[in-house]
């Protein structure tokens, strides 16, 4: 992790104390989230991306949400973070069609300057069969603007987002 590692883990068991009873309730939790795959288009961490990032931040230094993009795309989450979940990788559920009825996942808190906002994504993946044997699947997600105050992280706003700004390879619109 990088030096604001302190924040990252307390942002993210923030988010995940929130959340866990609805999107990350989940008893999988990926690793790296498949909003962040290399099925991605390299332009969705491009300038439409940054310019919404520099308004939902409140930030105008582009260098700077640009290397948080790195380190967003390259964080994986771990035990050390999260410890009541088993933590699957990723690339088993990419490459192997590793099978589960449900997972979740959470991404890199991307900060502005400061590291007093953050932009989070969480996302659940679940999978059912029809009776035809057709395995479909449902996903949920959400993206979150925290703000630090007094010591602790609160939940500022969720923007309104779409399937490409979360980076997912769907047709149809995601559900709050």
């Amino acid at each position: 992790m990088t030096n604001d590692s302190n924040q990252i883990k307390n942002l993210i068991l923030q988010v995940y104390n929130d959340n866990k009873e609805d999107i990350l309730s989940s008893n999988y939790c990926l690793n790296k989230p498949l909003s962040i795959s290399e099925k991605i288009k390299p332009s969705f961490y491009g300038n439409a991306f940054i310019k919404k990032l520099k308004k939902n931040l409140q930030t105008k230094d582009t260098l700077h949400l640009k290397k948080q993009i790195n380190f967003f795309k390259t964080f994986k989450i771990t035990t050390d973070i999260i410890n009541d979940k088993k933590i699957i990788d990723q690339n088993i559920i990419l490459k192997n069609n590793y099978f589960l009825d449900e997972y979740c996942s959470i991404s890199r808190p991307i900060f502005n300057v400061s590291y007093n906002k953050a932009l989070v994504i969480i996302l659940k993946t679940t999978f059912s069969k029809t009776n035809n044997s057709t395995v479909t699947k449902q996903l949920k997600g959400k993206k979150m603007v925290y703000q630090f105050t007094d010591g602790k992280w609160e939940l500022l706003f969720t923007p309104e987002y779409t399937n490409e700004f979360l980076g997912l390879p769907l047709k149809k619109q995601l559900n709050d």
